[in-house]
Order: C-alpha cells, then sequence, then structure tokens
C-alpha cells in the first residue's frame, strides 16, 4: 500500500498541493475563454452545428437523403481515436528518444504530437457541433411527445457530454502546450521526467483503444433517431 501511495502522490506532483491550479496556465483567464471560443467554438463547433442544419433543409427541399446522411459523418469517433492515439504515441516515441539522447527526433516527435492533437480536438469540435444540430433536428421534428422521444434525449445528453468532456480535455492539453502560453507546473512536472510522460501516455492509450474497441463506425441506421431518414 505504501509502494501504490508513493506511486500515486509521484505521478500528481504538484496537484496534490496545489490542486487544479496545477493544470492551469498562470495569468489572465478571460484569455483562455477568448481562445476556445475563437479557436474551438466560433471555428469549428458553428461550424459543424450549420453544416448539419444546412444538410437538413437541402435534404428536406431536395427530398435527397444524401446531404444530411453525409453531414452525420463529421461525428467520426472512430477516426477522432485513431488520430488521438497517433498523437499519444508521437508523445510516447519523443520520450523514449529524449531518453536515448537522441535531441532532434524527440523535438520532432514532441512538434508532430502536437500537430496530431490539435488536429483530433478540431476534429472533435466539428463532430460536437454536428451532433448538437442532430440533437436540435431531433427535437424539432418529435417535439419530445412520448417517452421513446424522452429516452433518445436522455442518450443524446450523454453523448454529447461525454463528448465534450474528452474534446475539452484535448483542446485544453493542445492549449496548454502552445508555445504562445505559459505551460502550467504540472505540465512542466512530467515534461521534466519522461519516464512519468511516457506513463501516462501508455495509460491513455490503452484506455482510448479499449473505448475504441466498443466503439462502431457510426451508420445511417444508428443516426437515424437523431436527423431524418
Amino acid at each position: 500500500m505504501e509502494q501504490i501511495s508513493q506511486l500515486i502522490a509521484y505521478s500528481l506532483g504538484p496537484i496534490r498541493t496545489r490542486g487544479l491550479l496545477a493544470l492551469i496556465p498562470r495569468g489572465n483567464p478571460s484569455r483562455v475563454l477568448i481562445v476556445y471560443w475563437t479557436d474551438y467554438v466560433r471555428t469549428w463547433v458553428i461550424w459543424g452545428f450549420s453544416g448539419v442544419l444546412l444538410a437538413y433543409f437541402l435534404t428536406s427541399s431536395l427530398g435527397n437523403s444524401y446531404f444530411l446522411e453525409s453531414a452525420k459523418q463529421m461525428l467520426a469517433p472512430l477516426f477522432w481515436n485513431i488520430v488521438v492515439v497517433l498523437g499519444l504515441l508521437f508523445v510516447l516515441f519523443g520520450a523514449l528518444a529524449y531518453a536515448v539522447q537522441w535531441q532532434n527526433m524527440s523535438s520532432y516527435f514532441f512538434r508532430s504530437s502536437y500537430a496530431f492533437l490539435k488536429f483530433s480536438s478540431e476534429v472533435g469540435a466539428l463532430g460536437f457541433g454536428a451532433l448538437l444540430g442532430l440533437l436540435f433536428i431531433a427535437s424539432y421534428e418529435s417535439g419530445f411527445s412520448g417517452f421513446i422521444d424522452y429516452v433518445r434525449l436522455v442518450m443524446g445528453m450523454t453523448l454529447l457530454g461525454i463528448t465534450l468532456v474528452l474534446n475539452l480535455i484535448v483542446w485544453w492539453v493542445t492549449y496548454c502546450l502552445h508555445e504562445d502560453v505559459e505551460t502550467p507546473e504540472y505540465f512542466r512536472y512530467i515534461g521534466q521526467r519522461k519516464r512519468l510522460l511516457a506513463a501516462l501516455c501508455i495509460v491513455s492509450i490503452i484506455g482510448i483503444s479499449a473505448i475504441s474497441a466498443n466503439t462502431t463506425p457510426i451508420s445511417s441506421m444508428q443516426l437515424t433517431a437523431f436527423g431524418g431518414s
């Protein structure tokens, strides 16, 4: 038990003393909200939402389900999982290269991991906006007029919450690693401990891979409840 406690304490580092403040960059908190709105919500979420509504309008006007079926593919959970895992793998490769003193390769892998994680946060934001649009369409068509509609709403809101949390974590990591942002204390802590960084990456990869193993590609039938046929 004592060894487990020491391992947990080592993994948490400054979080034990400063709490979640160790994960937050110093500076103006309002800047975080501005960046979140401009780089995440306005750029990707709103366009995902608008794209689904436009596709629904074209499907209804032209009587062709192609537009809405195409818009539903913006959710792409398996693609998001793959991109995140690739980003984490590059972090792991960077930590391993650093351990064997391959500084140039280590820098390359870390830069590549940032690009992958940033891209995955954008893909996730687009999918989150699309999911919002599908839930809006579902409520518009049904008016929540029965028990089944209520169940669908609860399932949809649960999926919405999970999607938001996962994407927010990835976005937060990429934001904190941006060169214009002061690195939070905990990020500096694990950055100086490459073994811990590698271990966290391995645990995250295993977790996301487990989620992927239980995730099926989104088909037209699965999304029929969220906005038309």
